[in-house]
């Protein structure tokens, strides 16, 4: 008889242990699975905010390409200093690497006298944005007193001619301190980021390397083409929050052997099952961000194509925005008619002048049928003044591509082509 409660004891001890550990491994794979949901989110922001940080400043570097626009320039770097996270200052560089003008003045004194080519990560930078006509994320480099950061450049064109580049520099530590107030990692968590064994960020610098938690998960990822090693690790007032007592009240449910074995066993199938769905989920996304990257490889390189056909057939195009009375063109009509860009007609009015008079009458016959909505296209073939003085033959297509809500037409885009 006390042989058989012996083993009943050790029975309901064996299970009550099992159901325990059971417990035990439910709370880790949840706190992993926060984890590294929490490094996946910031890695995404991370690339996300390289995209959309190289876009504005390739948008910025079309406005600058005439020389001297001071007032433009700092105006555009006001504005987007204050969105652009960890961005320490915005210059423009001359075509031989000397700094020509920077923003802010305060801080970046050391920018006056500095050769943006002396530095062989920044040259390297500057001679991809040149092969590759756009923007460059720079391998890391050092920022003087202020630790290790990069640099965003694009090149500036004025007429296929390069005129400088422009220039962001961003240190790591504020950059990734704005994404990670962004993303909230560091609310739960102790969050360190290392480029090689060089760690560039750490959300508490007071506190023991992340590294050392046993709790701590990390995984890297290459962006921009650098290696990142993210590490999480839950805060011990996270770990007080999500803390359950269910092992130990289970070491007290001795009576209830066969409900808190399979109970045991459902948690930690649901467990590794939680664990499963959060690495597809992960593999999904990585499969969607490789995607989306390709498509928009494609369209620069569809938009590439629909520039040179049309250079190559000397057809410029031309958007007139009717509630604005707006009227833009592409920068080829600056080459058809001889003419500068701060030359180039910004409205119909300007436009009219350049036509011929006896072309005149049958041309505002023709827009003011399109202006009406009796047409929605017009091709009227008419002579221009270019800036020689010489009379162009044009043939212009244009077509209502939008409608307000009365029914008139407030979009007209069409082609100009000399024939």
């Amino acid at each position: 008889k006390d042989l058989a409660d012996l083993l009943v004891n050790a029975a309901c001890g064996m299970l009550t242990l099992i159901f325990w550990v059971g417990l035990r491994e439910r709370e880790t794979v949840y706190l992993g699975t926060n984890a590294q949901i929490a490094i996946n989110n910031f890695a995404n922001t991370i690339n996300l905010e390289f995209e959309r940080q190289t876009a504005a400043l390739e948008r910025i570097g079309r406005r600058w390409t005439d020389p001297g626009m001071n007032a433009v320039w700092e105006s555009d770097a006001v504005t987007w200093m204050q969105d652009a996270p960890g961005a320490r200052s915005l210059a423009r560089i001359a075509p031989d690497g000397a700094t020509s003008w920077y923003y802010p003045t305060t801080g970046n004194e050391d920018l006056i006298a500095f050769n943006q080519f002396s530095q062989p990560e920044r040259r390297q930078a500057y001679e991809t944005a040149l092969r590759t006509a756009g923007p460059v994320v720079s391998n890391s480099l050092g920022l003087s007193e202020r630790g290790p950061g990069f640099i965003i450049c694009s090149p500036i064109y004025r007429a296929s001619t390069l005129v400088g580049f422009i220039n962001a520099g961003f240190t790591y530590q504020q950059f990734l301190s704005k994404i990670d107030q962004r993303t909230k990692a560091s609310l739960h968590h102790h969050c360190e980021i290392y480029i090689g064994d060089n760690r560039v960020y750490d959300s508490l610098p007071n506190l023991e390397n992340a590294t050392n938690n046993p709790r701590a998960l990390a995984s890297v990822f290459t962006l921009q083409n650098r290696r990142l090693r993210i590490v999480m690790a839950p805060t011990a007032e996270y770990l007080q929050q999500n803390r359950r007592y269910l092992p130990e009240l289970a070491c007290a449910a001795g009576l209830g052997i066969t409900f808190l074995l399979g109970l045991s066993v459902h948690l930690a199938r649901k467990a590794r099952a939680s664990l499963y769905d959060a690495e597809s989920s992960n593999c999904l996304l990585r499969k969607e961000n490789d995607e989306r990257r390709r498509i928009e490889v494609m369209l620069k390189v569809s938009d590439e194509r629909l520039r040179l056909a049309l250079d190559a057939t000397a057809i410029s195009t031309f958007e007139w925005n009717l509630v604005t009375n707006e009227l833009q063109h592409s920068a080829s009509l600056w080459a058809m008619l001889a003419t500068s860009p701060d030359q180039t007609p910004s409205s119909v009015i300007e436009w009219e002048r350049l036509i011929h008079p006896d072309d005149l009458a049958n041309y505002r016959t023709d827009v003011a049928l399109q202006l009406s909505g009796a047409s929605a296209f017009i091709d009227p073939e008419y002579r221009v003044r270019n800036g020689d003085g010489e009379w162009r033959w044009l043939y212009a297509r244009s077509k209502t591509v939008a409608y307000g809500a009365d029914g008139e037409p407030t979009r007209i885009v069409g082609t100009l082509q000399d024939v």
